[in-house]
């Protein structure tokens, strides 16, 4: 099932930890799951299962989490002014 993560987030006390500490966890999260997708095989790719009420598969969800993170880059850049694009 999927969850709320409004009424996650309001009891997580992110509020309390400094910006530098979010960043840093939000590195070593990415860092892990990288980690976690480099070891996966060609079959595992196309498993699949369910996740709130609907299909999906490895890939899938490995886009899904790709495209979280740019959504979470620009959360950081338009709310917090941190990162953003070089170029």
């Amino acid at each position: 099932p999927g969850f709320d993560e409004n009424a996650y987030v309001d009891h997580s006390r992110f509020d309390s930890a400094p910006l530098a500490d979010l960043v840093g966890e939000f590195a070593d999260l990415r860092s892990a799951n990288l980690a976690m997708i480099r070891r996966f095989n060609e079959d595992d790719w196309s498993l699949a299962g369910t996740a709130s009420g609907s299909r999906v598969t490895t890939r899938a969800l490995a886009f899904i989490m790709a495209g979280h993170v740019l959504h979470h880059l620009d959360i950081l850049q338009t709310r917090y002014g941190v990162g953003g694009v070089s170029s």
